[in-house]
Protein backbone atom coordinates (compact mmCIF):
# COMPACT_ATOMS: atom_id res chain seq x y z
CA UNK A 1 0.00 0.00 0.00
CA UNK A 2 3.12 2.20 1.00
CA UNK A 3 5.05 1.37 -1.92
CA UNK A 4 1.50 2.15 -4.34
CA UNK A 5 1.16 5.54 -2.78
CA UNK A 6 4.86 6.39 -3.00
CA UNK A 7 4.67 5.59 -6.88
CA UNK A 8 1.56 7.15 -7.20
CA UNK A 9 3.39 10.64 -5.68
CA UNK A 10 6.27 9.86 -7.69
CA UNK A 11 4.45 9.72 -11.09
CA UNK A 12 2.26 12.83 -9.88
CA UNK A 13 5.87 14.44 -9.47
CA UNK A 14 7.19 14.10 -13.04
CA UNK A 15 3.81 15.42 -13.94
CA UNK A 16 4.01 18.60 -12.53
CA UNK A 17 7.67 18.82 -13.48
CA UNK A 18 6.57 18.28 -17.03
CA UNK A 19 3.95 20.66 -16.93
CA UNK A 20 6.35 23.50 -15.42
CA UNK A 21 8.82 22.96 -18.11
CA UNK A 22 6.42 23.14 -20.65
CA UNK A 23 4.93 26.53 -19.09
CA UNK A 24 8.72 27.94 -18.83
CA UNK A 25 10.09 26.67 -21.80
CA UNK A 26 6.66 27.03 -24.18
CA UNK A 27 5.20 30.70 -22.18
CA UNK A 28 7.90 32.24 -20.30
CA UNK A 29 11.14 32.09 -22.43
CA UNK A 30 8.53 32.99 -25.77
CA UNK A 31 7.57 35.73 -24.02
CA UNK A 32 10.46 36.45 -22.21
CA UNK A 33 11.81 36.64 -25.65
CA UNK A 34 9.27 38.52 -27.08
CA UNK A 35 9.60 41.70 -24.55
CA UNK A 36 13.99 41.62 -25.41
CA UNK A 37 13.41 42.27 -29.07
CA UNK A 38 10.21 44.31 -28.17
CA UNK A 39 12.47 46.38 -25.85
CA UNK A 40 15.67 46.39 -28.82
CA UNK A 41 13.51 47.02 -31.58
CA UNK A 42 12.23 50.63 -29.30
CA UNK A 43 15.66 51.41 -28.38
CA UNK A 44 17.44 50.84 -31.92
CA UNK A 45 15.53 53.54 -33.33
CA UNK A 46 14.55 51.00 -36.50
CA UNK A 47 11.80 52.23 -38.53
CA UNK A 48 8.88 49.49 -38.49
CA UNK A 49 6.18 51.81 -39.14
CA UNK A 50 6.63 52.10 -43.04
CA UNK A 51 7.30 49.92 -45.89
CA UNK A 52 8.31 50.56 -49.27
CA UNK A 53 6.37 48.74 -52.51
CA UNK A 54 8.57 46.62 -54.19
CA UNK A 55 10.03 48.22 -57.76
CA UNK A 56 8.56 52.11 -56.16
CA UNK A 57 10.12 54.92 -54.62
CA UNK A 58 6.94 55.12 -52.25
CA UNK A 59 6.83 54.44 -48.52
CA UNK A 60 3.43 54.34 -46.66
CA UNK A 61 3.07 52.94 -43.57
CA UNK A 62 2.35 49.43 -41.89
CA UNK A 63 -1.03 49.40 -41.49
CA UNK A 64 -2.22 51.09 -44.67
CA UNK A 65 -0.14 48.48 -46.51
CA UNK A 66 -2.29 45.85 -45.61
CA UNK A 67 -4.23 44.47 -47.91
CA UNK A 68 -7.58 45.21 -45.24
CA UNK A 69 -6.81 49.07 -45.18
CA UNK A 70 -4.90 49.76 -48.84
CA UNK A 71 -7.57 51.32 -50.57
CA UNK A 72 -7.90 54.12 -47.91
CA UNK A 73 -4.16 55.09 -49.61
CA UNK A 74 -4.80 53.46 -53.47
CA UNK A 75 -6.00 56.28 -55.11
CA UNK A 76 -3.07 58.74 -53.53
CA UNK A 77 -0.62 56.31 -54.32
CA UNK A 78 -1.51 55.56 -57.82
CA UNK A 79 -1.69 59.54 -58.60
CA UNK A 80 1.80 59.39 -57.23
CA UNK A 81 2.92 56.63 -59.32
CA UNK A 82 1.67 58.87 -61.95
CA UNK A 83 3.22 62.00 -61.16
CA UNK A 84 -0.04 63.71 -61.10
CA UNK A 85 0.97 64.30 -57.29
CA UNK A 86 4.18 64.80 -55.31
CA UNK A 87 4.97 62.42 -53.20
CA UNK A 88 4.23 64.52 -50.32
CA UNK A 89 0.57 63.93 -51.12
CA UNK A 90 0.74 60.84 -49.07
CA UNK A 91 1.93 62.43 -45.77
CA UNK A 92 -1.52 62.29 -44.45
CA UNK A 93 -1.45 58.45 -43.66
CA UNK A 94 1.41 59.10 -41.04
CA UNK A 95 -2.01 60.63 -39.40
CA UNK A 96 -3.70 57.08 -38.85
CA UNK A 97 -3.17 53.60 -37.51
CA UNK A 98 -5.04 50.06 -37.44
CA UNK A 99 -7.45 49.96 -35.06
CA UNK A 100 -8.72 46.61 -34.35
CA UNK A 101 -12.80 47.68 -33.23
CA UNK A 102 -13.11 50.21 -36.07
CA UNK A 103 -10.65 49.34 -38.73
CA UNK A 104 -8.54 52.21 -38.36
CA UNK A 105 -8.44 55.85 -36.34
CA UNK A 106 -6.15 58.94 -35.73
CA UNK A 107 -2.86 58.33 -33.41
CA UNK A 108 -4.34 59.15 -30.27
CA UNK A 109 -3.21 62.20 -28.74
CA UNK A 110 -1.37 63.64 -31.45
CA UNK A 111 -1.00 66.45 -33.27
CA UNK A 112 0.22 66.83 -37.49
CA UNK A 113 0.45 69.51 -40.20
CA UNK A 114 -0.82 68.27 -43.03
CA UNK A 115 -1.72 69.71 -46.72
CA UNK A 116 -5.16 69.38 -48.27
CA UNK A 117 -4.25 66.78 -50.86
CA UNK A 118 -7.62 67.21 -52.65
CA UNK A 119 -6.92 70.36 -53.83
CA UNK A 120 -3.69 71.06 -56.17
CA UNK A 121 -3.91 75.03 -55.76
CA UNK A 122 -3.24 74.40 -51.93
CA UNK A 123 -1.23 72.19 -52.23
CA UNK A 124 1.40 73.94 -54.60
CA UNK A 125 0.80 76.69 -52.39
CA UNK A 126 2.12 74.96 -49.12
CA UNK A 127 -0.59 75.60 -47.42
CA UNK A 128 -0.79 73.13 -44.03
CA UNK A 129 -3.54 72.58 -41.94
CA UNK A 130 -3.06 71.16 -38.37
CA UNK A 131 -4.93 67.84 -37.04
CA UNK A 132 -4.92 67.04 -33.85
CA UNK A 133 -6.46 63.51 -31.81
CA UNK A 134 -7.94 62.83 -28.71
CA UNK A 135 -7.18 60.13 -26.39
CA UNK A 136 -9.47 58.09 -28.31
CA UNK A 137 -7.45 58.81 -31.90
CA UNK A 138 -10.59 61.18 -33.05
CA UNK A 139 -10.47 64.73 -33.84
CA UNK A 140 -12.80 66.16 -31.26
CA UNK A 141 -11.75 68.04 -27.89
CA UNK A 142 -11.35 65.78 -24.95
CA UNK A 143 -15.18 65.99 -22.99
CA UNK A 144 -15.94 63.97 -20.15
CA UNK A 145 -18.03 60.50 -20.52
CA UNK A 146 -20.55 62.28 -17.90
CA UNK A 147 -22.85 64.41 -19.36
CA UNK A 148 -23.36 67.56 -16.94
CA UNK A 149 -26.78 69.40 -16.22
CA UNK A 150 -28.28 71.79 -18.50
CA UNK A 151 -26.10 70.03 -21.52
CA UNK A 152 -27.12 68.89 -25.00
CA UNK A 153 -24.82 67.04 -26.90
CA UNK A 154 -24.93 66.47 -30.67
CA UNK A 155 -22.87 63.67 -32.08
CA UNK A 156 -21.39 64.54 -35.60
CA UNK A 157 -20.24 60.57 -37.28
CA UNK A 158 -19.41 61.02 -41.32
CA UNK A 159 -16.34 60.53 -43.26
CA UNK A 160 -13.80 63.11 -44.76
CA UNK A 161 -16.29 65.85 -45.10
CA UNK A 162 -17.32 65.84 -41.04
CA UNK A 163 -14.17 65.46 -40.19
CA UNK A 164 -13.17 68.45 -41.95
CA UNK A 165 -10.48 67.83 -44.57
CA UNK A 166 -8.81 70.57 -46.18
CA UNK A 167 -9.97 73.12 -42.72
CA UNK A 168 -8.91 74.03 -39.80
CA UNK A 169 -10.85 72.34 -36.33
CA UNK A 170 -12.81 75.41 -35.28
CA UNK A 171 -13.67 76.05 -39.03
CA UNK A 172 -15.60 72.98 -38.87
CA UNK A 173 -19.30 73.42 -39.55
CA UNK A 174 -19.61 70.97 -36.69
CA UNK A 175 -17.67 73.41 -34.27
CA UNK A 176 -19.05 76.52 -35.91
CA UNK A 177 -22.37 75.36 -34.71
CA UNK A 178 -21.74 74.70 -31.22
CA UNK A 179 -20.42 78.11 -31.10
CA UNK A 180 -23.56 79.53 -32.54
CA UNK A 181 -26.16 77.45 -30.62
CA UNK A 182 -24.01 78.49 -27.09
CA UNK A 183 -24.19 82.02 -28.67
CA UNK A 184 -27.86 81.86 -28.92
CA UNK A 185 -29.14 79.68 -26.30
CA UNK A 186 -30.19 81.70 -22.73
CA UNK A 187 -30.65 78.38 -20.86
CA UNK A 188 -28.54 74.93 -22.18
CA UNK A 189 -25.55 74.82 -22.99
CA UNK A 190 -24.19 72.72 -26.34
CA UNK A 191 -21.38 70.09 -26.63
CA UNK A 192 -20.24 68.59 -29.77
CA UNK A 193 -18.74 65.59 -29.91
CA UNK A 194 -17.59 64.74 -33.73
CA UNK A 195 -16.51 61.70 -34.43
CA UNK A 196 -16.14 61.59 -38.47
CA UNK A 197 -13.05 59.89 -40.03
CA UNK A 198 -11.38 59.97 -44.17
CA UNK A 199 -12.40 56.73 -45.81
CA UNK A 200 -15.27 56.33 -43.51
CA UNK A 201 -18.71 54.36 -44.38
CA UNK A 202 -21.96 53.65 -42.99
CA UNK A 203 -20.79 50.57 -41.71
CA UNK A 204 -17.98 52.46 -39.44
CA UNK A 205 -20.63 55.01 -38.44
CA UNK A 206 -22.35 52.03 -36.99
CA UNK A 207 -19.24 50.34 -35.02
CA UNK A 208 -18.25 54.19 -34.14
CA UNK A 209 -22.03 54.87 -33.02
CA UNK A 210 -22.37 51.64 -30.40
CA UNK A 211 -18.10 51.66 -29.11
CA UNK A 212 -17.77 55.37 -28.66
CA UNK A 213 -20.58 57.82 -29.45
CA UNK A 214 -23.14 56.17 -26.84
CA UNK A 215 -20.59 56.45 -24.18
CA UNK A 216 -21.51 60.29 -24.48
CA UNK A 217 -25.00 59.85 -23.86
CA UNK A 218 -25.91 62.17 -27.05
CA UNK A 219 -29.52 64.00 -27.24
CA UNK A 220 -28.39 64.23 -31.34
CA UNK A 221 -26.90 62.36 -34.03
CA UNK A 222 -26.31 63.43 -37.46
CA UNK A 223 -25.20 61.31 -39.75
CA UNK A 224 -23.07 62.28 -43.15
CA UNK A 225 -22.39 59.29 -44.84
CA UNK A 226 -22.83 57.93 -48.59
CA UNK A 227 -19.59 58.83 -50.36
CA UNK A 228 -17.74 56.09 -49.03
CA UNK A 229 -20.17 53.65 -48.94
CA UNK A 230 -20.21 53.20 -52.79
CA UNK A 231 -16.77 52.71 -53.28
CA UNK A 232 -15.84 49.66 -55.21
CA UNK A 233 -13.52 47.23 -53.32
CA UNK A 234 -12.50 43.39 -53.94
CA UNK A 235 -14.87 41.49 -51.88
CA UNK A 236 -11.59 39.36 -50.30
CA UNK A 237 -11.19 43.34 -48.95
CA UNK A 238 -14.52 43.37 -47.62
CA UNK A 239 -14.67 39.85 -46.25
CA UNK A 240 -11.65 40.41 -44.17
CA UNK A 241 -12.78 43.83 -42.91
CA UNK A 242 -15.89 42.61 -42.23
CA UNK A 243 -15.14 39.15 -40.97
CA UNK A 244 -11.44 38.61 -39.83
CA UNK A 245 -9.88 35.09 -39.60
CA UNK A 246 -8.48 34.29 -36.05
CA UNK A 247 -4.97 35.05 -36.80
CA UNK A 248 -5.69 38.30 -38.27
CA UNK A 249 -7.82 39.23 -35.34
CA UNK A 250 -4.50 38.51 -33.16
CA UNK A 251 -2.51 41.03 -35.22
CA UNK A 252 -5.09 43.43 -35.04
CA UNK A 253 -4.82 43.02 -31.22
CA UNK A 254 -1.09 43.39 -31.47
CA UNK A 255 -0.89 45.96 -34.26
CA UNK A 256 0.72 48.20 -31.64
CA UNK A 257 3.74 46.63 -31.21
CA UNK A 258 6.89 47.02 -32.69
CA UNK A 259 7.90 43.12 -32.97
CA UNK A 260 4.21 42.56 -34.55
CA UNK A 261 5.48 45.81 -37.35
CA UNK A 262 8.69 44.26 -38.08
CA UNK A 263 7.58 41.14 -38.65
CA UNK A 264 4.51 42.57 -40.79
CA UNK A 265 7.49 44.93 -42.57
CA UNK A 266 9.39 41.52 -43.45
CA UNK A 267 6.40 39.84 -44.45
CA UNK A 268 5.45 42.76 -46.98
CA UNK A 269 8.82 43.76 -48.55
CA UNK A 270 8.32 41.29 -51.15
CA UNK A 271 4.63 42.04 -51.71
CA UNK A 272 3.47 44.95 -54.10
CA UNK A 273 0.15 46.12 -52.22
CA UNK A 274 -1.32 47.08 -55.59
CA UNK A 275 -0.26 43.99 -57.50
CA UNK A 276 -2.52 41.85 -54.83
CA UNK A 277 -5.09 43.96 -54.47
CA UNK A 278 -5.38 43.15 -58.43
CA UNK A 279 -4.95 39.69 -57.79
CA UNK A 280 -7.33 39.37 -55.13
CA UNK A 281 -9.72 41.36 -57.63
CA UNK A 282 -9.32 39.16 -60.45
CA UNK A 283 -10.10 35.71 -58.09
CA UNK A 284 -12.78 37.10 -56.08
CA UNK A 285 -14.57 40.35 -58.47
CA UNK A 286 -15.36 43.08 -56.77
CA UNK A 287 -18.43 45.38 -54.94
CA UNK A 288 -19.23 48.22 -52.96
CA UNK A 289 -17.94 48.44 -50.02
CA UNK A 290 -21.16 49.16 -48.73
CA UNK A 291 -24.20 47.83 -50.84
CA UNK A 292 -27.22 50.27 -50.72
CA UNK A 293 -29.52 47.72 -48.89
CA UNK A 294 -26.59 47.23 -46.43
CA UNK A 295 -26.26 51.14 -46.57
CA UNK A 296 -29.91 51.60 -45.45
CA UNK A 297 -29.42 48.62 -43.09
CA UNK A 298 -26.82 50.44 -40.96
CA UNK A 299 -28.39 53.85 -40.98
CA UNK A 300 -31.88 52.44 -39.43
CA UNK A 301 -29.78 50.63 -37.02
CA UNK A 302 -28.10 53.47 -35.77
CA UNK A 303 -31.69 55.23 -36.03
CA UNK A 304 -33.20 53.00 -34.21
CA UNK A 305 -30.54 52.48 -31.37
CA UNK A 306 -30.61 56.14 -30.73
CA UNK A 307 -34.44 56.28 -30.34
CA UNK A 308 -34.81 53.34 -28.31
CA UNK A 309 -32.36 56.31 -25.36
CA UNK A 310 -34.38 58.96 -26.99
CA UNK A 311 -31.10 60.37 -29.34
CA UNK A 312 -32.84 62.10 -32.38
CA UNK A 313 -31.46 61.91 -35.83
CA UNK A 314 -30.73 64.04 -38.31
CA UNK A 315 -29.44 63.00 -41.95
CA UNK A 316 -27.03 65.21 -43.92
CA UNK A 317 -25.91 63.81 -47.01
CA UNK A 318 -22.42 65.49 -48.60
CA UNK A 319 -21.05 64.41 -51.56
CA UNK A 320 -23.36 61.12 -51.57
CA UNK A 321 -23.87 59.35 -55.14
CA UNK A 322 -27.62 59.37 -56.60
CA UNK A 323 -29.00 55.65 -54.92
CA UNK A 324 -27.53 56.56 -51.50
CA UNK A 325 -28.86 59.66 -51.39
CA UNK A 326 -32.53 58.26 -52.51
CA UNK A 327 -32.02 55.64 -49.78
CA UNK A 328 -32.09 58.16 -46.95
CA UNK A 329 -34.25 60.28 -48.33
CA UNK A 330 -36.64 57.44 -48.17
CA UNK A 331 -35.46 56.64 -45.04
CA UNK A 332 -36.15 59.75 -43.88
CA UNK A 333 -39.99 59.80 -44.59
CA UNK A 334 -40.58 56.69 -43.48
CA UNK A 335 -38.52 57.43 -39.99
CA UNK A 336 -40.25 60.70 -39.82
CA UNK A 337 -36.36 62.25 -39.16
CA UNK A 338 -35.28 65.56 -40.85
CA UNK A 339 -32.66 65.56 -43.82
CA UNK A 340 -30.87 67.77 -45.43
CA UNK A 341 -29.47 67.57 -48.74
CA UNK A 342 -26.19 69.84 -48.48
CA UNK A 343 -24.52 68.97 -51.41
CA UNK A 344 -27.71 71.45 -52.45
CA UNK A 345 -27.34 73.70 -49.62
CA UNK A 346 -23.92 74.38 -51.09
CA UNK A 347 -24.34 74.59 -54.64
CA UNK A 348 -27.71 76.83 -53.84
CA UNK A 349 -25.80 79.50 -51.87
CA UNK A 350 -23.19 79.94 -54.83
CA UNK A 351 -25.33 82.75 -56.90
CA UNK A 352 -25.73 84.90 -52.98
CA UNK A 353 -21.93 84.47 -52.98
CA UNK A 354 -21.05 85.36 -56.19
CA UNK A 355 -23.04 88.93 -55.86
CA UNK A 356 -21.45 89.08 -52.63
CA UNK A 357 -24.71 88.94 -50.43
CA UNK A 358 -22.58 86.14 -48.59
CA UNK A 359 -19.66 85.83 -47.03
CA UNK A 360 -18.69 88.69 -49.40
CA UNK A 361 -14.93 88.91 -47.71
CA UNK A 362 -14.26 84.73 -47.93
CA UNK A 363 -15.49 85.55 -51.55
CA UNK A 364 -13.05 87.78 -52.58
CA UNK A 365 -10.45 85.56 -51.12
CA UNK A 366 -11.32 82.50 -53.07
CA UNK A 367 -11.66 84.90 -56.23
CA UNK A 368 -8.17 85.64 -56.03
CA UNK A 369 -6.65 82.66 -55.14
CA UNK A 370 -8.09 80.95 -58.02
CA UNK A 371 -9.10 83.67 -60.14
CA UNK A 372 -12.73 84.94 -61.41
CA UNK A 373 -12.59 82.63 -64.81
CA UNK A 374 -11.64 79.41 -63.02
CA UNK A 375 -14.71 80.60 -60.62
CA UNK A 376 -16.72 81.00 -63.52
CA UNK A 377 -16.39 77.99 -64.73
CA UNK A 378 -16.39 75.68 -61.66
CA UNK A 379 -18.67 77.71 -59.32
CA UNK A 380 -18.52 74.63 -57.23
CA UNK A 381 -15.09 75.65 -56.04
CA UNK A 382 -16.48 78.85 -54.10
CA UNK A 383 -17.81 76.13 -51.49
CA UNK A 384 -15.68 73.20 -51.81
CA UNK A 385 -12.16 72.14 -52.66
CA UNK A 386 -12.50 69.48 -55.02
CA UNK A 387 -16.22 69.51 -56.06
CA UNK A 388 -16.88 67.48 -52.48
CA UNK A 389 -14.83 68.33 -49.52
CA UNK A 390 -16.64 71.84 -48.09
CA UNK A 391 -14.00 74.53 -47.48
CA UNK A 392 -14.26 77.47 -45.11
CA UNK A 393 -17.19 79.32 -46.60
CA UNK A 394 -18.72 75.47 -47.32
CA UNK A 395 -18.53 74.97 -43.50
CA UNK A 396 -19.88 78.22 -42.61
CA UNK A 397 -22.66 77.73 -45.04
CA UNK A 398 -23.67 74.09 -43.86
CA UNK A 399 -23.20 75.37 -40.01
CA UNK A 400 -25.83 77.93 -40.26
CA UNK A 401 -28.23 76.26 -42.39
CA UNK A 402 -28.25 73.38 -39.40
CA UNK A 403 -28.93 76.26 -37.01
CA UNK A 404 -31.93 77.60 -38.70
CA UNK A 405 -33.48 73.97 -39.85
CA UNK A 406 -33.02 72.06 -36.87
CA UNK A 407 -32.12 74.17 -34.20
CA UNK A 408 -33.51 77.65 -34.13
CA UNK A 409 -37.43 76.74 -33.47
CA UNK A 410 -36.04 74.88 -30.38
CA UNK A 411 -34.30 77.84 -29.12
CA UNK A 412 -37.19 80.08 -30.10
CA UNK A 413 -39.73 78.15 -27.58
CA UNK A 414 -37.20 77.58 -24.95
CA UNK A 415 -36.80 81.33 -24.88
Amino acid sequence: MVASKNSEDGRSGRLGIKIAAFIFWGVVVPLLFFVFVEIAIRLSGLNVDFVSIPGQKIQTPIWASQDRNFFVAQDVTLRILANTLPAEAAEWLVCFRTAPDVQYKLVPNARFRVSNTVNRAELESGRKIVIASNAEGFRTKPLPRTKGKGVYRILFLGDSTTFGWGVEQAERFSDLLEERLNAASTGLRYEIINLGLPGYSSYHGRLVFERYGLAYAPDMVVLSFGANDSRVIPKAVKRMIERPSGLERVFLRLSGLKTVKLLEKILMKHRNPLKRIQNLNAAEGSEPFVTPDEFRANLKSIIDSGRDRGIETVLLPLCCPLDYLAAQSALARRENIPIIDGGHVLLDAVPAIQQGRLEPDLARFYESFYGKSLLESRRILYVTSDTCHPNILGHRILAETLFNRIFKDKLNGCS
